[in-house]
């Protein structure tokens, strides 16, 4: 009895610690810190991430964040929605972290005055005549504004939000979340924010989409939240109910479920113990615990309540003891060697170039460990305390007799058939398994490599459908920044450099058509070249007086008197100002935006000299369009354009890129970069996002919008790019890529590197330890056929089924191997046990025990990863399919294929016979003593 009470003081012990440990480790939770962006996945010297950190220190941020104001019924143009929107754009420019708020109300426009150039806001007030001079300008520089802050047919507005230089992932979100609250007042939802509670304006007729990086983020760390907090509970669940119809009994359930929840405890808070980030992978952990783990209990259970099968009357605390030793004691060595093998396939992911899966498979690993000690501890402490006076084993159920159970397991149709196959159908199998290997290889390369994160939600998604809006409606939310620098100072304002990047932002969206708008300083020098040359005649030499322009001059464009006046709308300009967008033009027409009309009151312009122009413009519109890359077939625009050109009405002939120094009455190009140095002075603050210096740039960041975020999507608008400015660039100059887009193939790269070097290393390390364990390559290498089906099985339905390979899915091969191998080295220590005990039949005993339990694990461990079907992610419901795909091939060529390859082998196992020797002799020796 005294070493029964010793027990029980170490079995009290254990459950203390582990008590206190999983207190300790559920403090730690809360510090969690949960970063969704894919940038967590690019390793930190990577140049593309590096390039993009510089670009943003340098120009600013680059994620911005999209909130667009969308009307059903009327035009976005309508008062009452410009007051909204400049409301909103007023509080969102007065919140902290915010850098910069682009919109519809508050971009600014250029005009020409009496001074010469005027910028201010293209909105001023909510007055008739400022309205009406608001539509005017909008519609004078739509090339501006259209695609950027307002869709083409006026339904939709979008006002950018650019958080502060270094801002972070935190200050970001908070925007975001302000911006939330700023939505549900205007949309009269309610909301439990900070920033806003209850009900507020409402009206019908305005929905309020929001998209881009941040907003991406944010939505990703809310539901990888609310999956661990769903699926969890799912995925034990499923597990109580495996559990439940193996051993109806409260114990076989509840020990099991204990050990696997305290060891996903342990390592979430060892997790937030050492702040280790929580990202996409790592959503994976507690669920893969709870599912793989759970094998490790049941096959404690299991051995335990078959030993109990086999006694007819009570047992004492000591006897209990003896048998859960030594039962325990059998599967020892083969549930470690499992944990072992699970372990390495996770810790394979230590190879890996992306920082997020090393942490998940050290994470994994550790819980594996935490797992097996919790098994052959925790669960036979609690079955003794459980029954500290001992137990009745006839209480458990009608006792069978051994007899009995081998006969009705031995006859159980699944495993009838199975030896049937087995023993008779050699060669279909044969034949069935080199189709799917075959296949297998054919189809690989065909698996689709790439992480959108966009398209790991559902397309009823709000997120999903937002962003769809913007980018059917606007220019997309996609944004690849390439940065040229020169080699001397001011460089990058060389009109014939100018000229290329205009070339090239005509020609790109043409070359490819997931780009839809290349942003540049273009725009703003050609609008400020127009109106600077608003009267100038085209070829006129200037005097000394003009070329000598004094910008700091009493009376010149700094001057108290020079900004802001309000003369430079003509009355016919205001009179045609509501022509312009949806719900401002008559009915019927459809166009978008109307011309201002050409107004003329020259009384001797005759029909043939209008005829002789039209033709002329007619004739340069064309050239000019075939000279850019465009359609060489002109359009109406393009002709009004040109036709304008001839006699430089309102600057028309000027609307361009200088390069011609004659044009401007200039002899040398130098005068002509001196021009455009004047012209960044005068407007250098809205140009801080575009050039490095607003005196002497030599550096320039343009913006690639696109529609579309693929990696394949990417790559061919990164090879167009970097196609055309390999050609173009004078020697000395250079250019970079990055952006958030171009994270996506980045890591697509790096995820196929990632699955090819963490597959073959999981490989590697499972059939060393076979061929340890099994002390012969040949059978080490015969075990490793489940794992190879297990591949099979994942990457054909990949294929299939067309699931991507992306951040989360390139973590299941490698899984796999270390899970699947399990199930061979059960059936092939429990075959070669049955050798060693003199069994020269050992098929039929074999499927009675360890078999029965491969079959209730693979089950176990299919049904739980099918849990995952309801997670928000896509990726991950994918994982959940192909994980369950993966334990049926593998248990099914554990019992077929294995059984087949062993029962042809002559001498399955090394030394068997020596073993066979030595067991029949301790056998004798027993028999004797007991004599």
């Amino acid at each position: 009895m005294k070493g029964v009470k010793v027990r029980r003081g170490i079995d009290l012990l254990i459950v203390t610690v582990v008590i206190i440990l999983t207190a300790l480790a559920a403090v730690q939770l809360g510090k969690l810190n949960i970063d969704s962006s894919i940038e967590v996945f690019i390793p930190e010297k990577n140049q593309t991430r590096e390039i993009n950190d510089e670009i943003r220190g340098e120009f600013g941020a680059s994620d911005s964040i999209l909130l667009g104001i969308e009307t059903r019924f009327t035009s976005i143009l309508d008062e009452k929605n410009l007051i909204i929107i400049d409301e909103i754009t007023q509080k969102l420019e007065e919140y902290p972290k915010v850098n910069k708020v682009i919109s519809l109300t508050n971009m600014e426009f250029i005009e020409s005055s009496a001074e010469g150039m005027e910028v201010h806001s293209i909105l001023e007030g909510f007055s008739k005549e400022e309205l009406a001079s608001f539509r005017y300008r909008l519609n004078d520089w739509r090339q501006m504004y259209e695609g950027t802050v307002i869709s083409r047919d006026g339904s939709l507005a979008a006002i950018i939000i650019q958080p502060d230089k270094g801002a972070s992932e935190e200050e970001t979100a908070a925007i975001y979340q302000y911006m939330e609250g700023l939505v549900a007042e205007y949309s009269g939802a309610e909301y439990s924010g900070a920033e806003y509670n209850g009900t507020g304006y409402s009206d019908q007729d305005l929905s309020f989409p929001m998209a881009g990086k941040p907003v991406i983020n944010k939505e990703i760390s809310r539901s990888v939240f609310r999956d661990v907090i769903f699926l969890v509970p799912i995925a034990a669940f499923l597990i109580i109910v495996v559990l439940f119809f193996s051993f109806r009994k409260p114990e076989g359930v509840l020990f099991p479920v204990i050990s696997l929840a305290v060891s996903c405890i342990w390592v979430m808070g060892l997790m937030g113990f050492l702040q280790i980030t929580f990202s996409m992978a790592s959503i994976l952990i507690p669920v893969l615990l709870l599912v793989v783990g759970s094998a490790y209990g049941i096959h404690i259970m299991a051995h335990f309540y078959e030993a109990l099968a086999t006694e007819d009357k009570p047992i004492d605390p000591m006897h209990l003891n003896k048998l859960l030793e030594s039962e325990t004691g059998k599967i020892r060595i083969s549930v470690i060697l499992a944990g072992v093998t699970t372990a390495a396939g996770f810790l394979s992911q230590l190879s890996s170039p992306l920082e997020p899966f090393r942490v998940f498979g050290i994470m994994s690993a550790a819980g594996i460990c935490f797992s097996l000690l919790l098994t052959f501890f925790l669960i036979p402490a609690m079955i003794r305390l459980r029954y500290p006076n001992g137990l009745d084993p006839r209480k458990f159920g009608k006792i069978r007799e051994v007899k009995e159970l081998d006969e009705k397991t031995s006859s159980t149709g699944v495993f009838l058939l199975m030896e049937k196959i087995v023993k008779k159908g050699r060669w279909p199998i044969i034949i069935l398994s080199m189709l799917l290997f075959g296949s297998t290889l054919l189809l690989i390369p065909r698996i689709t490599i790439g992480t959108n994160l966009i398209e790991f939600f559902t397309a009823d998604s709000k997120m999903v459908q937002d962003t769809e809006i913007f980018n059917e409606k606007l220019n997309g939310t996609g944004f690849i920044s390439l940065a040229i620098r020169s080699p001397q100072k001011g460089g990058v304002l060389n009109p014939p450099f100018l000229a290329n990047l205009e070339n090239f932002e005509k020609w790109l969206p043409n070359q490819a058509e997931q780009v839809t708008k290349v942003q540049s300083i273009i725009p703003g020098i050609k609008r400020m070249n127009k109106i600077m040359n608003y009267d100038r005649i085209p070829y006129e030499m200037q005097t000394g007086e003009e070329e000598a322009i004094d910008f700091f001059a009493e009376e010149g464009f700094f001057s108290e008197d020079s900004f802001f006046t309000d003369d430079s709308v003509s009355a016919e300009g205001k009179a045609l100002a509501n022509n312009g967008f949806r719900g401002d033009f008559p009915a019927g027409n459809s166009t978008g935006f109307l011309e201002t009309p050409i107004l003329t009151d020259n009384p001797d312009l005759i029909y043939q000299e209008i005829a002789a122009m039209l033709k002329q413009a007619l004739n340069s519109g064309a050239v000019n369009d075939a000279e850019s890359g465009r359609n060489p077939e002109i359009t109406a625009e393009a002709l009004v354009e040109a036709f304008l050109s001839i006699k430089n009405y309102e600057g028309a002939a000027f609307d361009e890129i200088p390069e011609e120094p004659a044009k401007y009455g200039f002899s040398s190009g130098e005068e002509l970069e001196n021009m455009l140095s004047q012209y960044m002075i005068l407007y250098s603050g809205s140009l801080s996002m575009m050039l490095n210096d607003p005196l002497e740039p030599d550096r320039i960041l343009i913006s690639i919008q696109t529609n579309a975020e693929s990696s394949r999507d990417i790559k061919a608008v990164n090879r167009e790019i970097s196609g055309y400015w390999d050609y173009y660039l004078p020697e000395g100059w250079s250019y970079e890529i990055a952006g958030e887009s171009l994270f996506n193939v980045v890591l697509s790269d790096l995820v196929a590197r990632s699955q090819l070097i963490s597959l073959g290393m999981a490989l590697l390390i499972v059939w060393v330890i076979l061929i340890i364990l099994f002390r012969s390559v040949k059978t080490g290498s015969i075990g490793m056929i489940p794992v190879f089906f297990a591949i099979s099985g994942i990457f054909t339905f990949m294929v299939l089924f067309g699931f991507n390979l992306d951040i989360v899915t390139s973590l299941l091969a490698a899984l796999a191997v270390g899970i699947g191998v399990d199930y061979a080295i059960h059936f092939m220590t429990a075959y070669r046990r049955e050798l060693i005990t003199g069994n020269l039949s050992p098929l039929t005993a074999v499927y009675r025990t360890t078999g029965r339990a491969i079959l209730f694990n693979a089950s176990s461990v299919a049904l739980g990863f099918l849990g995952l079907l309801f997670s928000r992610f896509i990726p991950i419901r994918q994982m959940g399919i192909l994980f369950a795909v993966a334990m049926v091939f593998a248990a099914s060529s554990a019992l077929i294929i294995l059984p087949m390859l062993l029962n042809g082998m002559k001498i399955p196992f090394k030394n068997i016979d020596k073993e066979i020797k030595t067991k029949e002799k301790e056998e004798w020796e027993e028999s004797c003593s007991t004599a």
